[in-house]
């Protein structure tokens, strides 16, 4: 139990700021004590007060001025694509030029011109547009990241490439804004995740592969669908796939045998990989996907040719 040295109203979990506590008549020692903690400079919470994004963004409608909004990685969460962002890092916040960077150690903060048009409200709190999300990191990442963006935005009905090129081409020549046309001609509304567009990325930029169709319905030959793939090319009959943690569940595994069996009797040669083989064995990942791609292509080629019953001495 809390000894009585605050306002119930300062003990609920709610942030709060450092001068509406001291209004309140609670002294500076009684602030830096037991009781509560800064969540960043002028805005403190019960020091019991689990952290977590919830938590900052109250902190953040306490202390930003109307001119600033968040953006970057921090927006795109706020609009709900599922992109990596590390949960303990600063939020991001665009400012306006000019303006006095609030909430050090809570924010990483940005300096830009925002219009109206580019401001919207979410969860409460001012967030940058879906258009100039996109905008933003399609030009600060690098190209795979960049994608990867891109993909979610498109794939979540956000923003298509056209609207995005738009953007890029009536905004002025911002850093990084000329890669803009390049990552959008890699994008692909069928991505479903992020790793999956990581590893379409790692197919066309470090194996030199086509880019890769996306959501491949395979049907048997009675027209019931058997699988729909993340990716590959129909004509060689490969498919590539990445398998999230989900498919390690003893139920998804049996499922996934099933459909491994169905896609074999369909003749076609699916490639699954986890994170772990993205990261961790990216060379193993790159020569298998390569060498499998290039033995199709030569059993596609010899059966065009009428050559697929020749043995090999013929």
């Amino acid at each position: 139990m809390r000894p009585a040295q605050a306002p119930a109203e300062l003990l609920n979990g709610q942030p709060f700021l450092v001068s509406s506590a001291r209004s309140l008549g609670v002294s500076p020692d009684v602030l830096r004590g037991p009781l509560f903690r800064a969540v960043c400079h002028g805005v403190h919470v019960a020091a019991d007060t689990p952290d977590g994004t919830g938590l900052r963004l109250a902190a953040a409608r306490l202390i930003l001025p109307s001119s600033a909004a968040f953006s970057g990685n921090t927006a795109a969460w706020l609009h709900g694509i599922d992109i990596a962002r590390d949960e303990d890092a600063p939020l991001e916040v665009t400012f306006a030029p000019g303006t006095a960077a609030l909430g050090r150690g809570l924010f990483t903060p940005r300096q830009a011109t925002l219009a109206a048009a580019d401001v919207v409200t979410r969860r409460g709190v001012p967030v940058t547009s879906p258009a100039r999300t996109a905008y933003d990191l399609a030009r600060r990442f690098e190209v795979v990241e960049a994608v990867v963006a891109v993909d979610a935005f498109w794939h979540r009905g956000l923003i298509k490439p056209d609207q995005l090129l738009h953007y890029a081409a009536t905004h002025g020549v911002l850093r990084g804004v000329r890669q803009i046309p390049y990552v959008v001609g890699l994008a692909d509304v069928g991505a479903g995740s992020p790793m999956e567009s990581r590893l379409r990325m790692l197919m066309v930029l470090d194996v030199g592969l086509p880019k890769p169709q996306t959501q491949i319905r395979v049907a048997a030959i009675d027209g019931r669908v058997v699988a729909r793939l993340d990716m590959g090319y129909r004509g060689l009959q490969m498919g590539v796939e990445y398998d999230g943690e989900v498919h390690a569940q003893p139920a998804v595994r049996a499922k996934d045998l099933r459909r491994h069996n169905a896609l074999l009797a369909q003749q076609w040669h699916n490639l699954r990989y986890s994170a772990d083989a993205y990261y961790n064995r990216r060379d193993d990942v790159i020569s298998e996907i390569k060498d499998t791609y290039a033995s199709l292509s030569t059993r596609a080629t010899r059966n065009d040719l009428g050559l697929s019953g020749l043995s090999r001495h013929e």
